[in-house]
């Protein structure tokens, strides 16, 4: 959060495949994205209730939280390119 320059922690997202981390994160009331369906050492499918996302991938954060990301579309246009990929915002 120093890092970030914040003390809201309303403004931060953890994005991880720890389910212990996911759930420290939420009790300090962080986002919590949990990436990946299966244990990396079992194989077996990852569930924590605490994750308010859970994907496949960081591939498919944009699909379940849009607000972080921007298209820069007009400029990308304008120089006569193909829409800009997806950046973080802020």
């Amino acid at each position: 959060m120093v890092a970030a320059g914040t003390a809201d922690h309303a403004e931060c997202v953890l994005f991880g495949d720890s389910v212990k981390n996911i759930r420290m994160a939420k009790e300090l009331g962080w986002t919590t994205v949990l990436v990946g369906l299966t244990a990396r050492d079992t194989g077996d499918r990852i569930a924590c209730a605490e994750a308010d996302y859970h994907v496949a991938s960081l591939h498919d954060i944009p699909a379940v939280l849009p607000g972080l990301f921007f298209r820069r579309a007009t400029s990308a246009r304008a120089a006569g390119q193909a829409d800009a990929r997806p950046r973080l915002a802020g």
